[in-house]
């Protein structure tokens, strides 16, 4: 049901009777009453199309969906690669939005931003988000832009920074739990390993891949594989 209303249920109907197929009477009553899906969306919160009318969808509580937060005004702070949300529970959650959700700069700086906030408002801090992969690195573009315009002064300055960023999620006063899935990739893993706990879903792929394209990892990953080995 979900698939027929991305495809469009009114439009699919109006095809299905033209091609000669059978259409369900429910579903023509349906939209003869005006309802032209069969889930609906207000202020953050899904209901399905059942008997007449739209119930709400009952889920567990435990279920959070980042989107529908944001639908119900709960952005503290954003910019254009990453946002803060208030999960309603006295934590924040920081949610990377950028292509691919490649670190950058806007991640770098709403990272110092979300720890000032949580370590003033909050209990603690969540970085996780409901994209197809947790993080796949840092923005390997910009890097090779800087590289390519001899501006290692700039580039010095943003290993640096990324360092630093990644001290301040070890050594925040708040707890700091990483929600890994999917891709975890470079500085994926860097955001990740400082964190007071990783909770990673099963399907996680987390590794330090930078030397495939002839690099170093410089975020902090080597430091804290050293660590853990010792």
């Amino acid at each position: 049901f979900e698939i027929w209303d991305a495809i469009g249920l009114k439009q699919s109907v109006e095809k299905m009777a033209e091609e000669g197929e059978t259409v369900p009477h429910w579903v023509q009553s349906m939209i003869a009453e005006g309802n032209e899906s069969f889930y609906k969306k207000e202020n953050g919160d899904r209901s399905y199309y059942h008997h007449g009318s739209y119930t709400p969808v009952i889920e567990n509580e435990k279920v959070i969906h980042l989107s529908g937060l944001k639908e119900k005004g709960n952005v503290i702070k954003k910019n254009g690669g990453s946002s803060l949300i208030d999960l309603g529970d006295g934590v924040a959650c920081l949610e990377f939005t950028s292509q691919n959700n490649a670190i950058g700069p806007d991640i770098i700086m709403m990272i110092h931003q979300a720890l000032d906030e949580v370590e003033k408002n909050y209990e603690g801090l969540v970085i996780g988000n409901q994209g197809k992969n947790f993080c796949v690195g840092a923005n390997l573009m910009l890097i090779l832009m800087e590289a390519q315009d001899d501006n290692f002064f700039e580039l010095d300055m943003m290993v640096r920074q990324f360092q630093q960023t990644m001290g301040r999620v070890r050594y925040s006063k708040k707890p700091v739990v990483a929600a890994n899935f999917g891709m975890t990739l470079g500085g994926g893993v860097e955001v990740s390993l400082p964190a007071a706990r990783l909770q990673m879903a099963s399907e996680t792929y987390m590794g330090l891949v930078e030397v495939g394209v002839g690099l170093i990892p410089g975020g902090g990953g080597n430091k804290e594989l050293y660590q853990r080995l010792l």
